[in-house]
């Protein structure tokens, strides 16, 4: 009898010793569900939506192209002008329009989300001294860049920038945007609401920040109307977001 019990005895106590030990190693479960939840929660908060292009395939580094006809010194009589001339070009320390790759006209665009993003159009005027015609920079957000066939013989972009791709539309018009470039169709059409200092203008085109390109501005909380004739638009020192009100 007294064999028995001190089995049973030994039995019980084997078994108390690992209930002990299995609460003392593992965590309670509610505490485990919590955690799970914070960690799930937190990734949640992580997450951005980012807008969408329809087509969105880049083609350009950001590197230096050459935009145009490039004019070939043998192409033109030596005389001590035109020596001066390719002196001038010389001590830029620019690499010769010549032996850039070139890019096609067009509206280009870089991702959204980039950051420290600048780039630079330049073009040679007729003394032969390339010259800066238009810059622009932004902190983060999207650049927009319109290179026309016409004006600039440079666009020399700024490795943050990432890869450029010809403009395309987005999957869906945005209600919501923060500073960045905005082409035709990205905004809904209607009245925005800008929040106070932030600043905003209508532009014909993206050749830098350029005066002659600008159409109309306004520094929040002035609305902004995005209408049919509406082409691109640039919002910059924005802390908080544009939004879109109503319908025009």
């Amino acid at each position: 009898m007294i064999r028995i019990f001190g089995v049973v005895s030994i039995f019980a106590l084997s078994i108390f010793s690992f209930v002990l030990f299995d609460r003392t190693v593992q965590p309670p479960e509610s505490d485990s569900v919590d955690e799970a939840q914070a960690e799930d929660g937190g990734e949640a908060e992580s997450d951005q939506v980012v807008p969408e292009f329809l087509s969105f395939a880049p083609e350009w580094d950001s590197v230096e192209y050459r935009v145009g006809e490039v004019v070939e010194p043998g192409e033109r009589p030596v005389d001590r002008d035109v020596k001066q001339r390719r002196s001038d070009i010389k001590k830029s320390n620019r690499t010769p329009l010549a032996d850039l790759p070139e890019i096609p006209p067009g509206v280009y665009t870089t991702a959204f989300g980039i950051e420290d993003c600048s780039y630079e159009l330049s073009a040679v005027h007729k003394d032969r001294v390339e010259r800066s015609i238009g810059t622009d920079v932004l902190p983060e957000g999207r650049l927009i860049v319109t290179i026309d066939e016409i004006e600039p013989d440079r666009f020399a972009a700024d490795p943050n920038c990432g890869a450029w791709s010809e403009w395309s539309p987005l999957e869906e018009q945005l209600t919501s945007v923060s500073n960045g470039d905005y082409w035709r169709g990205d905004l809904s059409p209607g009245m925005w609401q800008v929040p106070k200092g932030c600043f905003w203008e209508k532009v014909a085109a993206f050749r830098g920040s350029r005066l002659s390109d600008v159409e109309e501005s306004g520094i929040g909380p002035t609305p902004l109307e995005i209408d049919s004739s509406t082409a691109g638009v640039r919002i910059r020192g924005c802390s908080k977001p544009v939004t879109f009100s109503s319908s025009s």
